[in-house]
């Protein structure tokens, strides 16, 4: 769907909260990571990365259920299309976090998902390929190869 509203309003009742979570620790490790690499910039790849539920959690100052609470407010529908696009960038805009060390590559089967994940800087790359029907395309192949971390 063109808006993340209806998904993150069925999962909220669930109380999940991974991508929260592993925000949290991925931060708290990064400045190991970046020693054992070698580099500033931690290459991650977030497979079925849907929304970017998990880059938002890294890179803006939120927890899930801030993020709960920012999408059960509107009445989104099919009509509406990308409408709130614009005013999502905004809202995300303010929590943003200062020392991102993560350069992010999406992953999914789910285009308009991951449009909006590339849209709003969750994810900074991003590729629409099954993987469970086919090996992954030569750039995803090069990217993954650049990788330092994958998570799901």
């Amino acid at each position: 769907m063109d808006d993340p509203s209806t998904y993150f309003q069925a999962l909220a009742p669930s109380g999940y909260r991974m991508p929260y979570v592993l925000g949290k620790y991925l931060r708290r490790i990064s400045s190991t990571l970046q020693r054992i690499n070698r580099r500033k910039i931690i290459r991650l790849v977030d497979f079925g990365a849907g929304y970017g539920a998990n880059g938002a959690m890294l890179r803006h100052n939120l927890s899930m259920t801030d993020l709960y609470h920012h999408y059960e407010k509107r009445k989104w529908k099919q009509s509406d299309g990308r409408m709130f696009w614009k005013s999502d960038q905004r809202f995300f805009e303010k929590t943003r976090q200062p020392d991102d060390n993560f350069f992010i590559t999406g992953i999914d089967i789910a285009d308009v998902a991951l449009r909006y994940a590339r849209y709003l800087d969750f994810v900074d790359m991003s590729f629409v390929e099954d993987l469970t029907k086919k090996p992954p395309s030569r750039a995803l192949a090069n990217q993954l190869q650049k990788t330092d971390l994958i998570v799901e």
